[in-house]
């Protein structure tokens, strides 16, 4: 083969990349309403790029070029629900509650967002507490834990795309308010690269039934309204739908899991680790 210039080697790459983009752009036809806000190119510091691919859903990740040395910018954003059919349920869920948000605080360095669903005023402040609260009418009408799920998704997206001190964040750790994750700073360090998959899983997922455990994740934040729209579209499970688009986007799982002894709700089945 005879030897390029400099000119068309860059030709030459720049139509690998698109032909990529392409096929990527193929491989996600049949994910309906998908936001391509979430394709766009993942820019480091050395110019380096990355594009969201899902040609290796081993967990290897997407397609990069080049080398990024930019860290992701990660939050924390917890869902709950404080308000319960019967005034024990509440004091109940407002004292786990309560514990399980001063133990990100205390435990970890990391910016806590809250997404509260019942329009219940938490009675304390910290610095890096944001706390955002409505009340949810479906939460009393509809019986599936994957809309209200999705419902406080959507919320939280809007809220935090008005929120100045989120502007920098790059990828929330989404967890359900009942668990908190020791060490769990440690192992998002491991992922410490922008251009990475954009989901970190739970390793709890079949395969056979296309089903992923939903207690936590990892996600880019500019993809974190696709999952919502995704339940509230199609009337997926939560779990079906992480499924769909960490197989679609890419994924790697975070960590080997989480030591739990709290039951989750419903089945109170305890996950452990998590």
């Amino acid at each position: 083969m005879c030897m390029l210039s400099r000119k068309y080697k860059k030709i030459y790459y720049a139509c690998l990349s698109l032909i990529t983009f392409v096929l990527l752009l193929h491989n996600l036809h049949n994910f309906q309403d998908f936001s391509f806000s979430s394709l766009k190119t993942s820019w480091g510091k050395k110019g380096s790029f990355c594009f969201l691919s899902s040609s290796d859903p081993s967990g290897r990740g997407p397609l990069c070029g080049g080398t990024s040395d930019m860290a992701p910018t990660w939050g924390v954003l917890l869902t709950m629900c404080f308000q319960r059919d019967s005034v024990e349920s509440t004091e109940q869920h407002k004292a786990l509650y309560e514990t399980v948000i001063k133990k990100w605080l205390s435990g970890t360095e990391l910016p806590i967002f809250v997404i509260e669903t019942s329009g219940y005023q938490l009675n304390f402040r910290h610095k890096r507490l944001w706390y955002f609260t409505f009340d949810d009418a479906q939460r009393k009408t509809v019986g599936s834990s994957s809309i209200l799920e999705a419902n406080a998704l959507d919320r939280a997206v809007r809220e935090l795309k008005e929120l100045p001190e989120a502007r920098d964040i790059t990828h929330i750790l989404k967890v359900t308010g009942r668990y908190f994750l020791e060490g769990v700073e440690e192992q998002l360090s491991r992922h410490a690269v922008l251009c990475s998959p954009v989901l970190l899983l739970q390793t709890h997922r079949k395969e056979d039934i296309k089903w992923q455990n939903s207690e936590y994740y990892g996600i880019r934040k500019d993809a974190l309204d696709l999952l919502a729209h995704r339940v509230l579209q199609n009337g997926q499970a939560m779990e079906q739908s992480l499924f769909t688009l960490s197989t679609l986007l890419g994924y790697t799982f975070l960590g080997p899991g989480f030591t739990n002894s709290q039951p989750r709700g419903g089945d109170r089945l305890v996950i452990n680790p998590l």
